[in-house]
């Protein structure tokens, strides 16, 4: 039976994490994820995602600023695990598959343009947070992502590299270099 206090990721303590075992060490890497949406009409749809093509997604947010996380998906894989821990919702040496999302967050940036929203007529402004940052990178699951974005890169502010600061499969042609500031389309 899980633990009835864990009601979020940070609440997992490292013994928690220590009945986890990966099998065989082993990540199995994807090039594709599809995944299905709610259309604005109701209707269900497929969206595929491609790690070098169109890599872009949103998920809920937890904060009162804004209703959505943006990212950019880093790689897609899955592990199998085992969980022998006293409070595993699996079976105990029963093995399941853990599809999961490397993906680089980005933050908002109501300063760049001002307030975004259906009041104001304005996309929401982001920008990568730096490479520095904990909140830079993470893992989600697949079913987190409430569907993919369109990125608009605001060509007036340039490109940088503070963001990245290690070769960029993503920018604008130079290999340490990404755009400023992006418009979610």
């Amino acid at each position: 039976m899980p633990d009835p206090n864990i009601t979020s990721y940070e609440d997992f303590t490292d013994q928690h994490r220590a009945h986890i075992e990966v099998e065989s060490n082993t990540l199995y890497f994807h090039k594709t994820l599809e995944f299905t949406y709610t259309t604005y009409d109701m209707q269900e749809d497929k969206d595929k995602l491609y790690q070098r093509k169109y890599p872009d997604v949103m998920v809920l947010s937890d904060g009162e600023d804004h209703p959505y996380l943006y990212g950019r998906v880093l790689d897609f894989f899955h592990v199998n695990i085992k969980n022998n821990g006293p409070n595993s919702i699996v079976d105990r040496d029963e093995v399941v598959t853990v599809p999961v999302i490397w993906i680089r967050w980005f933050k908002l940036d109501p300063q760049s343009q001002g307030e975004s929203g259906f009041h104001s007529l304005r996309y929401p402004s982001i920008s990568f947070y730096p490479m520095d940052d904990a909140d830079g990178f993470g893992f989600i699951h697949p079913d987190e992502i409430v569907r993919a974005v369109h990125l608009i890169p605001r060509f007036k502010f340039g490109h940088t590299e503070e963001h990245l600061g290690v070769p960029s499969v993503f920018g604008p042609g130079a290999d340490d270099e990404d755009w400023k500031h992006f418009n979610v389309d």
